[in-house]
């Protein structure tokens, strides 16, 4: 089945699961994204004041249109 109908998925970094999960139900409850997806722990790894340093976050994906 094909559709016209374009969406956008939008990337974002949370300190945590739970931050994840909280942002995902304000936007789905404000309808700004149809769906979030709370993706587990990740690490990342950033340039942060001259040094290479890494930190735990938790990812969210938005689809909206």
């Amino acid at each position: 089945m094909q559709s016209d109908t374009q969406f956008y998925l939008v990337y974002v970094t949370a300190a945590d699961g739970d931050e994840a999960l909280r942002l995902a139900r304000m936007c789905v409850e404000k309808r700004l994204a149809a769906c979030g997806n709370v993706i587990g722990a990740v690490r990342s790894v950033f340039r942060w004041e001259g040094a290479v340093r890494e930190a735990g976050e938790a990812v969210l994906l938005l689809k909206t249109t």
